[in-house]
C-alpha cells in the first residue's frame, strides 16, 4: 500500500510540472507577440502611393512629474477680498500670502464670467484700484507668480466698487416770496435711506454781505420726526449727519437774529451718499517689534510710515505695506538718542522731507532726515520760551511751522522749522485757552490748531 501511495504522489507531481510548463510557454508567446507588435508598429510602413511613413517618436520613459497646479507649481492666492463702497474713488483688494510668490498680478472685469484684464502688479498682498469708476461693480481675480514656477491659476473672484454719490436737490426756498424775516421759521422734510450720509447745504450768505445786497444770514437745524430730537442745531454752514432708514428728517430754517429785511432767492440742497468707511488692510509687527509705540506719522504721499517705539527708545520706518525699512535711536541724551520718544511728524512736501520727534524725557525736539540722519535739536528742560517740561505732542502746518504740546508746562509753543521760537499760549487751568497736561495736537489746512486737553477731558480749537 505504501508503495502504491508513493506512485500516486509521483504521478501528481509530474502532472503539476507539466501544466506549469504549458502555461509558461503560453505567457512567453503573449509577451513575444506584444513585443513583435510594438516593433512592427515602429517600422516604416509603405503607403499606397509608394511614400514611406515616418514612425512616431518613442515617448520618454521617464516623464517630468506634473505640477500640482496646471499653470505652474505655485498655488493661487486665497481669500481675495475687494472693498464695497468704502472709498469714493478707489477699490481696495487684499488676499493671503502665497508661499514662494515673488509677485502678484491683479485682474478686473465688469462681469463675473467676463474678460479679465490685468490692471496692475505688486509684491505685496494688497492692491489699490485707483481707476475704478463710481457706480460700477467690478470683479477681481489675482494670480501669484514666481520665477521658478511661473503663474498660478486665477484666485477666486470677489466683487468690489467705489461708493456712489447721488445729489438730490430737495427744495428751492425763495426767502423774498416767503417773506422770511428776522426770527421767522419755516419747516421742510425729506425721507432718509439706510446707510446714507446726508449733507445739508445752503447758499453762503457771506458773499451777499460783502456786496451789501444782504445784511443777514440764516441758520438751519435738523430734527427727527418729533421735531425736538436734533441731528444738529443752529448751523450757519453746511452740516452732515447719518440718519436712520425710512425716517423723516425735518429741517428748521430760521432767519438769523440780526438779519435786516428779506434775503432774496436762495436754495437748500440735500446730498445723499454712502458713508465713507475705512477698509482694514493689514496690521504688522513681524519685521519691527515694538514696546509701547506712542506716535505715528506718514509722509505726504503715503509711501512711508514712521513710528516712535517709546520703551525701545527708537524710531522705526516702514513702507505703507508694513515692510520694515530701517530704525534709529537708542536710550540716551546724545544726538539721535532718546528717552521715551512720543510725538512724531513729517514735514509736508514730496521732496526734502524731515522727521521731527518729541524726545519726551530729554525735553527736546529732534529733527532728522528721512534716513534717520540727525540734523539738529532744540529745547531743554525748563519753563522759559523754547524750553519744555516733558512734552508729548507735535504738529506742523503748511508753512512748516512747528507746534509742540508742552505737557508739563500746560502750554503750546510754536517754532519755525529750524527751531526758532515764535510764540506760546496757555497756562494751567480749566478756562478757555487753559490746559491740564495737553498731549495731542494737530493743524488743519486752514491753520486752525486743535489740542487734546487731556486732564480737562476736552478738545480746544485755536485760530492764528
Amino acid at each position: 500500500m505504501r508503495t502504491l501511495g508513493l506512485i500516486f504522489v509521483g504521478i501528481f507531481l509530474l502532472a503539476t510540472l507539466a501544466v506549469r510548463q504549458v502555461f509558461r510557454k503560453d505567457e512567453d508567446r503573449e509577451v513575444l507577440k506584444e513585443e513583435t507588435v510594438e516593433v512592427a508598429e515602429l517600422e516604416p510602413q509603405p503607403e499606397r502611393n509608394g511614400e514611406t511613413k515616418t514612425p512616431p517618436e518613442i515617448p520618454e520613459i521617464i516623464k517630468k512629474i506634473e505640477p500640482e497646479y496646471e499653470t505652474g507649481g505655485i498655488a493661487p492666492p486665497y481669500f481675495v477680498k475687494a472693498s464695497k463702497g468704502d472709498s469714493t474713488d478707489r477699490v481696495y483688494i487684499t488676499w493671503d500670502n502665497v508661499d514662494n510668490a515673488e509677485r502678484y498680478y491683479v485682474y478686473r472685469s465688469e462681469s463675473p464670467d467676463g474678460n479679465y484684464k490685468e490692471i496692475g502688479k505688486t509684491a505685496q498682498t494688497d492692491f489699490i484700484d485707483e481707476t475704478a469708476e463710481t457706480n460700477i461693480k467690478y470683479y477681481y481675480r489675482v494670480k501669484a507668480w514666481s520665477g521658478i514656477s511661473g503663474f498660478s491659476n486665477f484666485s477666486s473672484t470677489d466683487r468690489g466698487n467705489s461708493s456712489k454719490t447721488k445729489l438730490l436737490k430737495i427744495y428751492d426756498i425763495d426767502y423774498e416770496s416767503e417773506n422770511l424775516d428776522e426770527g421767522e421759521i419755516k419747516w421742510y422734510y425729506f425721507d432718509t435711506i439706510k446707510g446714507m450720509w446726508y449733507t445739508i447745504s445752503w447758499d453762503d450768505a457771506d458773499s451777499y454781505k460783502k456786496t451789501g445786497a444782504y445784511n443777514g444770514d440764516i441758520v438751519v437745524s435738523a430734527f427727527r420726526r418729533d421735531r425736538s430730537t436734533p441731528y444738529f442745531l443752529n448751523r450757519e454752514y453746511p452740516a452732515g449727519f447719518t440718519a436712520p432708514a425710512a425716517e423723516e428728517v425735518y429741517l428748521k430754517v430760521e432767519g438769523d437774529p440780526g438779519a435786516a429785511g428779506h434775503a432774496g432767492s436762495h436754495s437748500i440742497s440735500v446730498e445723499e451718499r454712502e458713508r465713507e468707511n475705512y477698509f482694514f488692510l493689514s496690521a504688522w509687527d513681524e519685521y519691527g517689534q515694538f514696546n509701547f509705540p506712542a506716535g505715528i506719522a506718514a509722509d505726504t504721499n503715503g509711501a512711508y510710515v514712521y513710528i516712535t517705539d517709546t520703551i525701545n527708545h527708537r524710531v522705526q520706518k516702514f513702507d505703507r505695506f508694513g515692510n520694515f525699512i530701517l530704525s534709529w535711536g537708542s536710550e540716551g541724551s546724545g544726538k539721535g538718542q532718546f528717552r521715551h520718544p512720543a510725538g512724531i511728524v513729517v514735514s509736508p512736501g514730496v521732496t526734502g522731507k524731515y522727521i521731527y520727534v518729541i524726545d519726551t524725557y530729554n525735553s527736546r525736539v529732534q529733527k532728522f532726515e528721512e534716513d534717520g540722519t540727525f540734523v539738529k535739536s532744540w529745547g531743554g528742560e525748563g519753563h522759559e520760551n523754547g524750553q519744555f517740561l516733558h512734552p508729548r505732542g507735535i504738529a506742523i502746518d503748511s508753512n512748516w511751522d512747528i507746534y509742540v504740546a508742552d505737557s508739563g508746562n500746560n502750554r503750546i509753543q510754536k517754532f519755525d522749522h529750524i527751531g526758532n521760537f515764535i510764540t506760546s499760549w496757555g497756562i494751567e487751568g480749566t478756562g478757555n485757552g487753559q490746559f491740564d497736561s495737553p498731549v495731542g495736537i494737530t493743524v488743519d489746512s486752514k491753520g486752525f490748531v486743535y489740542v487734546a486737553d487731556t486732564g480737562n477731558h476736552r478738545i480746544q480749537k485755536f485760530g492764528r
